[in-house]
Formats: C-alpha cells, sequence, structure tokens
C-alpha cells in the first residue's frame, strides 16, 4: 500500500510493492469440482496482502467466523462448508438464520438445512451432541487413533447464532457443543 511520509523537509509517497498482485492471482479450484477433498487436511482459506497462501486446519476444530458488517463471515463459512461437502465422509449441517439466500446452494448438500430458530435447530443440536458424545466414547476406546477417518466427519454450520438465543434451550446446547465440560 502506499504511505504518506516525510524526508527532512520534503514529503514523498512510499509505495510498498508485493512480488505478486494477490488480486492477480488465479482462483483456487474449489475442492468439491475435483470429486473429493481431504478434509483432514488444512485448506487454502485465501491469499494475504503479500500473496501467499493462506490455510485453516477445520478436522477437530471448532470454528468462531466473527467479524464487522460486510468482512466476509458469510462468504468464509459457504467457503468452509463447500469443503466439507466435497468429502464423502463428512455429514454437513447448515442452520442459516441470517436466510438472505446466501447459504441456500448448501441446501443442495447439506444432511440438514434450517433457515428459521425453531425446534428443528434443538433437535439438530441434540443430535450433534449425542454425536459428540460417540466420538467421544470412542476415542477412549481408541486412544491415538484419528476419529474423522474412523467415523467420518461431521461439520455444523449455523450463519447468525445469536438469533437462536430466542429459542428455549437452543443457547445452552449451543455452548455444550463450543465448550464441552464448561459447566
Amino acid at each position: 500500500g502506499c504511505v504518506p511520509a516525510t524526508v527532512g523537509e520534503g514529503r514523498v509517497l512510499v509505495l510498498d510493492v508485493a512480488a505478486n498482485d494477490p488480486a492477480m492471482l488465479p482462483a483456487a479450484p474449489w475442492p468439491g469440482l475435483r470429486g473429493s477433498s481431504d478434509f483432514g487436511e488444512p485448506i487454502m482459506l485465501g491469499h494475504s496482502e503479500l500473496g501467499d497462501e493462506e490455510h485453516v486446519q477445520l478436522a477437530g476444530r471448532r470454528v468462531l467466523v466473527g467479524g464487522a458488517s460486510g468482512s466476509g463471515k458469510t462468504w468464509t463459512l459457504r467457503l468452509l462448508a463447500l469443503h466439507a461437502a466435497g468429502n464423502p465422509r463428512t455429514r454437513l449441517d447448515v442452520v442459516d438464520l441470517k436466510a438472505d439466500g446466501d447459504l441456500d446452494a448448501l441446501a443442495a448438500v447439506a444432511g440438514t438445512f434450517i433457515d428459521a430458530p425453531d425446534e428443528r435447530v434443538v433437535k439438530l443440536l441434540d443430535e450433534v451432541i449425542a454425536d459428540m458424545e460417540t466420538r467421544y466414547a470412542w476415542r477412549r476406546q481408541h486412544p491415538g487413533v484419528d476419529v474423522g477417518p474412523e467415523l467420518g466427519w461431521r461439520v455444523l454450520v449455523i450463519d447468525e447464532v445469536h438469533r437462536l438465543w430466542t429459542v428455549e434451550g437452543a443457547q445452552r446446547r449451543v455452548e455444550d457443543i463450543a465448550c464441552p465440560g464448561w459447566a
């Protein structure tokens, strides 16, 4: 970027030149277009301002995407969900509480797609919690073995999670999923 600076009594403009223009880099292919994605491996999320690839590990993680309005939160959720959907051993569940159509394309690949804060969400959250308990039990019986390749992956995407707080019992269930054992 350009930064105004003063040198002696004169004003100059300092220009930081990147090796590659990130806007001119070719778009990375969508993982699902290759037929499948390896959900256990880090995925490329984008490029830094210097053109370097930025990767994120999703498998076995809880991911919170936050930011100001218009900063790309939903775009990021969609990218992560599409990566999950590209793996045939991944169960993808989507709760789109913004319901503005941005995540509608995921309905075709999601095991569950909910677009309103109602009792269906509580039922889904209960299913996810039961699945987590099954996975924890499996891990105790198979220490050191990665659960994902054995049992498949489970991915829950919730856009605008705060809208669930009006549904009785939903907030506590979300907390149980996000922070298991934090009572």
